[in-house]
């Protein structure tokens, strides 16, 4: 079940961006949402979206652990595909803390976005969900300082794919 979530809501200078969007014609952004991912449409190529989320990751303090061109990687293999770009970051100082807990947050980590562009106009953005990734964990043990981490991790996500779909950064 995909539940839509629409608009950039009153949290900080956000309204003013949610104002000039409407004054602008332009819309407000529109995330997917399910239990296991965040999805987000821009209305950019991949090669502009990838540079805003790097961006957006260096803001937040996250490291870039690597970067996969899925297309590149099939094309050497004789299979002809669209642009796939797989990027994978860590905070790694929060990603410890959830470790130290429990140490099957290992097989989550690093997080990873993947980015799939359509026809050079849009690119498509999924994220696996850190609240996904903290209830699989809860039944194993989780410390609160594990669950914090999860938790700005979930909000850290879905802000930047907010502001990314807005046209931010």
């Amino acid at each position: 079940m995909m539940k839509r979530r629409r608009g950039i809501h009153a949290h900080g200078g956000r309204w003013l961006l949610f104002l000039c969007s409407i004054c602008s014609g332009v819309h407000a952004s529109e995330i997917d949402i399910t239990p296991l991912m965040y999805r987000a449409v821009v209305a950019d190529s991949m090669s502009a979206t990838r540079a805003s989320l790097l961006s957006a990751l260096g803001d937040k303090n996250y490291t870039v652990v690597n970067e996969l061109n899925v297309q590149l990687g099939l094309k050497n293999r004789g299979i002809e595909a669209e642009p796939i770009l797989l990027i994978e970051f860590i905070n790694l100082s929060k990603a410890y803390n959830i470790t130290k807990s429990n140490r099957g947050f290992e097989l989550f980590a690093p997080l990873r976005a993947a980015l799939f562009e359509d026809a050079g106009q849009r690119t498509t953005i999924m994220i696996m969900r850190p609240s996904f990734i903290k209830k699989t964990l809860a039944e194993g043990g989780l410390s609160p300082e594990g669950a914090a981490a999860l938790d700005d991790f979930e909000q850290d996500m879905h802000n930047m794919l907010e502001n990314l779909a807005a046209g931010g950064f």
